[in-house]
């Protein structure tokens, strides 16, 4: 058997397998992940915020306030495919940080709901669909340690709280929105504070 001969088939081999993979790739699950929306603030207590049902609220303390808002693409894929859940994962060591000043969870993180008129019907779960967005968000307050309202009381009444200011900006720019597939694997897409560089990445 001649090398030219051999060397046709192994090129012919590594075209069929070549055109296999591309079959496969065009065909597997992709998901985009967009943000919408995210930042952190101080809250301080006597302001009026949005409770469940759109109703208005006075605090009774001082608050870090953590909004995210998210939206999931099915973006190839011949079927839809489930998610289990949705969750952010906030910077470790600033979340250490503040963790001083507020009641952060343990975690560093806490699940996205599945968005809904009224936030009281919010879902964990979904189902993506091609070509279908789904948007996930979630609202919440954490509450002010006393360690907090000593720095506070320092700077004097209405003052802005500028020794956290640096972490909550940071908090608004490192983190992850992580999410639970149907086979349970979790997929995680970091979000930098050069932003741009992570726009409709794929997971």
């Amino acid at each position: 058997m001649s090398i030219e001969i051999i060397l046709g088939g192994i090129g012919t081999a590594l075209g069929i397998a070549n055109f296999f993979y591309w079959a496969w790739w065009a065909k597997r699950d992709k998901v985009a992940v967009a943000i919408h929306e995210s930042w952190a603030n101080f809250v301080p207590k006597g302001d009026e915020e949005t409770g469940p049902g759109g109703k208005l609220i006075i605090l009774n303390n001082h608050f870090l306030h953590i909004y995210v808002s998210c939206t999931l693409v099915l973006t190839s894929g011949e079927k839809e495919i489930e998610v289990r859940g949705v969750e952010i994962k906030l910077d470790k060591v600033t979340c250490e940080k503040l963790k001083r000043y507020f009641r952060l969870p343990n975690g560093n993180g806490f699940p996205l709901h599945k968005y809904a008129p009224d936030p009281r019907n919010g879902e964990l779960e979904a189902v993506l669909q091609p070509k279908k967005s789904v948007d996930f968000t979630e609202d919440r307050l954490f509450e002010c340690t006393d360690k907090f309202k000593e720095e506070y009381e320092k700077l004097g009444s209405g003052s802005s709280p500028q020794f956290i200011e640096p972490l909550l900006e940071q908090l608004g720019h490192k983190y992850q929105i992580c999410w639970t597939r149907y086979d349970g694997k979790v997929l995680c897409w970091k979000f930098p504070q050069t932003w741009w560089r992570n726009l409709g990445k794929r997971l």
